[in-house]
């Protein structure tokens, strides 16, 4: 499983949601976590219809989505979006 965390430079929320994941990566270390900038990165960001950030979509091992989370979460939501994921 792949959290694909979608970011931009100028977003501070992606940079709270950045530290989030930081201290959730412990609980979850089978997690692989890929940081995507959609200035650089902008045909990643389409093919998965990211339309506002911070954005996280969690994919199978062959890129397809299993969920997804737009906005800058809690903690505690953000630990509960992981957990569900890992459930389907």
């Amino acid at each position: 499983m792949t959290l694909l965390e979608f970011t931009a430079e100028w977003c501070q929320g992606c940079k709270a949601l950045g530290v989030l994941l930081d201290k959730l990566k412990p609980e979850f270390p089978f997690l692989k976590i890929v940081e995507i900038d959609v200035a650089k990165e902008g045909s990643v960001a389409t093919r998965y219809r990211v339309g506002m950030l911070p954005t996280c979509v969690i994919v199978d091992d062959e890129g397809s989505e299993i969920a997804r989370m737009a906005g800058q979460p809690a903690y505690g939501q953000l630990k509960r979006f992981i957990q569900m994921a890992m459930e389907e």
